[in-house]
């Protein structure tokens, strides 16, 4: 189970859905920084400069997506059509914020098989539902890397993974960093990480 970073304390454990806010008045694009121990090390809602495509998504039927089958007591049928569709208004809202959750939790499966099979550390559209995609880099060390997008920027994605690597193995060489341990917001990482994002996002 991935958890969110939460302080509790020592002898009671909260297990917490990692949470990705959207909003649409900018693009926002949400890293995490999963350690070996899958807990969450980073997490960060970075801005882009480029547009994504749309800001909604098209509903589809349940059957299409059959992973996603058991939320269809939790969604409202047509009363016109006997078929179930997820539909959602945007990314805005309440139900386009679970979807962009439900996506990315859903391609951490994904990530775990492709890393046998790949030889890359990037892995480039690693899964797709509607108009996002993740895609995620895996250094050695057991370490992931995941980004939710909606551009299409290979290249730059690919070029941000890679400085986003290199500023956390020297963020580990520190003496005083605990491996698996979380990275505070409010650390010069997190303000190098979103200095990246604007570079080449």
């Amino acid at each position: 189970m991935y958890r969110s970073l939460v302080e509790v304390d020592d002898n009671e454990e909260l297990i917490v859905p990692l949470r990705f806010y959207l909003s649409l008045s900018e693009d926002v694009l949400p890293v995490v920084i999963v350690g070996t121990l899958d807990n969450p090390i980073y997490e960060a809602h970075l801005t882009t400069s480029k547009s994504s495509v749309s800001s909604s998504v098209p509903p589809a039927p349940l059957s299409e997506h059959p992973s996603y089958s058991l939320m269809a007591p939790l969604i409202s049928t047509d009363p016109s059509s006997e078929k179930s569709v997820i539909g959602y208004a945007g990314k805005d809202t309440d139900r386009g914020r679970h979807v962009v959750q439900l996506v990315a939790h859903a391609s951490l499966d994904a990530i775990d098989s492709a890393i046998w099979s790949e030889k890359s550390m990037y892995l480039r559209q690693i899964d797709r539902f509607h108009e996002w995609t993740v895609s995620a880099w895996i250094p050695p060390g057991g370490m992931k890397f995941i980004l939710l997008h909606e551009i299409k920027n290979d290249e730059g994605i690919k070029s941000f993974f890679f400085e986003a690597w290199e500023l956390f193995v020297k963020h580990q060489l520190s003496p005083f960093y605990e491996i698996n341990s979380p990275i505070l917001s409010s650390s010069s990482f997190d303000q190098f990480i979103k200095l990246f994002a604007r570079k080449h996002l």
